[in-house]
């Protein structure tokens, strides 16, 4: 698809600069008063042909200082995942905006999958804000068949029991 818009775009570009240039050429061999109507065609035709352009040649133009962008800022293609930052989904927590930090500790999962502590914290997050041992559950069974440390998955169990012990006792 995208090869086709380039096959309709730039010949229709070239074909507008064409006519502009046939529109100034009339313009200069002219000395007759009403020798403004072609002008104003030329022009039009000009930004037609530069409208045809833009969706090509912007990205190639604006690259430098969107590269700029990107590496002060550290986002952008190929950048791989983000890095380990626990802050937000930790102050999420202490502030009782447990939507919020399950989402975070969600994205830190999908990103490091191998870390524990996204997985006990949603865990806590889910038995102790929410009562929700269904959705620690699944968020325990994801974490036992993610991380690949025995110790890391016996912690992730002594922190889901412990938990879920709290949660039953009267």
């Amino acid at each position: 698809m995208r090869m086709v818009r380039w096959l309709v775009r730039w010949p229709l570009a070239i074909f507008c600069f064409w006519a502009a240039y046939g529109f100034f050429e009339s313009v200069r061999h002219t000395d007759a008063p009403g020798a403004m109507l072609p002008l104003v065609f030329g022009f039009l035709t000009v930004i037609c042909g530069v409208a045809c352009l833009v969706p090509d040649v912007l990205p190639f133009l604006a690259r430098p200082f969107t590269g700029f962008i990107d590496s002060v800022y550290g986002t952008g293609p190929g950048r791989g995942r983000p890095p380990l930052n626990y802050n937000l989904a930790r102050s999420y927590a202490a502030r009782s905006r447990a939507d919020e930090a399950l989402e975070e500790y969600r994205r830190i999962m999908k990103n490091y999958p191998r870390e524990l502590e996204p997985y006990e914290q949603s865990v806590i997050l889910h038995l102790r804000e929410y009562g929700d041992a269904e959705g620690a559950a699944r968020v325990f069974r994801m974490g036992l068949r993610r991380l690949r440390s025995g110790e890391l998955r016996r912690q992730l169990q002594r922190t889901y029991r412990s938990e879920l012990a709290e949660l039953m006792a009267p």
